[in-house]
């Protein structure tokens, strides 16, 4: 389209590089969600930055190096979360986690679609394990099944919701998922978040007094 441009297209040198990187990052993810891993190349990663595929091979070797690096972020994000996990409202675990998805949808839908092809990536596997237990956070692995089953559905539903709303700006798709996920969480007696009631977007626990 006459006079659109690319990330960096007329000016790619003028960017610092810490921008180039991300930028880099930001396309490959974008790419690789919207068309597929194996569809998506360095030639068209490069173009969609500004770049040529040589310059872009000075900093990544390899589509396999560009996207470990990519999600690592995320990554490092997800284990952030699981430590400071432990000393959260219920309240603030689920805002946590909804906040974590939203913020990072291409990179989760990235990991949802193309799980086998990204599996053995450096930055995915410092983090599986952290990704099989999340549902441990919300209820304890001692409670009955249909609990636990009920916990993964609606985990499992906020993940879902926000791929299929990918072009919803991030502020509002928190403030209509948080209650939504709260309510459905509320149903389940043995989740650690069955207590919390959120009104008007507000993700903090009401006391017991109602201040």
């Amino acid at each position: 389209m006459a006079g659109s441009h690319r990330f960096g297209e007329r000016f790619p040198m003028a960017r610092h590089m810490p921008q180039v990187l991300d930028d880099i990052g930001t396309a490959a993810v974008r790419l690789v969600a919207v068309q597929g891993y194996e569809a998506t190349t360095l030639a068209q990663i490069a173009a969609e930055v500004g770049l040529s595929k040589s310059a872009l091979l000075y900093h990544f070797n390899s589509k396999e190096e560009l996207l470990s690096q990519a999600l690592e972020g995320p990554a490092r994000e997800l284990r952030v979360f699981f430590a400071a996990a432990a000393n959260w409202s219920p309240a603030e675990l689920l805002a946590g986690f909804v906040d974590l998805v939203v913020t990072h949808r291409y990179e989760v839908l990235v990991f949802v679609r193309f799980n086998r092809q990204i599996t053995a990536l450096p930055s995915i596997q410092k983090v599986s394990h952290l990704i099989d237990d999340v549902v441990g956070l919300f209820v304890a692995e001692s409670a009955p099944l249909d609990r636990r089953v009920a916990v993964h559905l609606a985990l499992g539903g906020i993940v879902e919701t926000v791929l299929n709303v990918l072009d919803v700006p991030d502020d509002e798709l928190r403030a209509a998922l948080i209650p939504a996920a709260a309510g459905a969480l509320g149903s389940v007696p043995d989740s650690k978040i069955a207590d919390v009631t959120i009104a008007d977007g507000d993700d903090e626990r009401r006391s017991s007094d109602g201040g």
